[in-house]
């Protein structure tokens, strides 16, 4: 029997307790792993090139590096990476911003569900190639 592959998931948030929280929501699914954290963009692509994670729910807004600068780089760099946008400023110029930086999908704070989480990081990890299909 094939074992299932687990999701190597890194968290980039600027708020250590949005982590702690993120963490809480998907600890019940044995198929996401959180393999890394940072607390901005510029340890992100960091971490990136180091752990090569299979998805990253990336906060837009950050200190030292923003998001959108982060997952440009990343998507670049890491092509495999898949990229989930994650704010509370869901203006449809960030969107179009992550959009032409890479991400793959956007997530808004406030909408946030467990449920919604692993299913979005489910979706965004299955898909071959990254579709820019939330605009």
């Amino acid at each position: 029997m094939k074992e299932k592959r687990n999701i190597n998931l890194m968290i980039v948030e600027d708020n250590p307790y949005t982590i702690f929280a993120i963490k809480d929501l998907i600890e019940d699914d044995d198929t996401i792993e959180p393999v890394a954290e940072a607390l901005n963009g510029r340890q992100a692509v960091k971490l990136s090139k180091e752990l090569n994670p299979d998805v990253i729910l990336m906060d837009v807004m950050m200190p030292v590096m923003d998001g959108i600068e982060a997952t440009r780089i990343i998507s670049r760099e890491i092509p495999h990476t898949k990229v989930i946008a994650f704010t509370s400023f869901g203006t449809e110029s960030k969107r179009k911003e992550m959009a032409k930086a890479g991400a793959v999908s956007f997530l808004e704070k406030s909408d946030i569900t467990a449920d919604r989480l692993i299913e979005e990081i489910k979706s965004v990890f299955g898909k071959e190639k990254p579709e820019m299909d939330f605009l």
